[in-house]
């Protein structure tokens, strides 16, 4: 009888203990998991400048384009690559290489190649990746904002 109350307890313990550590957030990748998972291709891309129409740059773009993926590595660096189709064959398959992080509250990625952009995370999920960022030039302040999903 005392060891079936002993077992008994054991049996609860263990169970108490597997349930506790299953925890949702467990199962849920974090922001540089769901980064680095896919490639990404632009699916929406726009211009605003306060006192302009907003400007549908997407719409603007030529297909080869379009197909255009940017990848993140988990090691920290990432590349524009022109995708399945060049606009011109003669182009290389990398467009541009650097370096990117995430800010210290993971609220923006920063890239650095030739220049640093750091642009805001609006979404960022397994299914969708959508940033901004503004520029400023001659007095004018430039809203891009750009939409992406995976592209693998």
């Amino acid at each position: 009888m005392k060891t079936l109350k002993t077992l008994i307890i054991v049996a609860i313990a263990t169970s108490l203990f597997v349930f506790s550590s299953c925890n949702k957030d467990d199962d849920e990748p974090n922001k540089k998991e769901m980064l680095t998972a896919n490639s990404w291709k632009v699916t929406a891309f726009t211009l605003d400048s306060l006192g302009f129409p907003i400007l549908d740059i997407y719409q603007l773009m030529d297909d080869c384009n379009k197909d255009d993926l940017t990848i993140f590595n988990e090691d920290g660096t990432y590349e524009s690559n022109e995708g399945p189709t060049k606009c011109n064959d003669a182009d290389p398959q990398v467009i541009e290489e650097g370096t990117w992080t995430f800010n210290s509250d993971e609220t923006q990625i920063i890239t650095t190649s030739d220049t640093t952009q750091t642009m805001d995370i609006v979404t960022l999920n397994s299914s969708k990746l959508a940033i901004s960022y503004t520029e400023e030039e001659e007095g004018v302040v430039y809203t891009y904002s750009i939409e992406m999903a995976p592209g693998n």
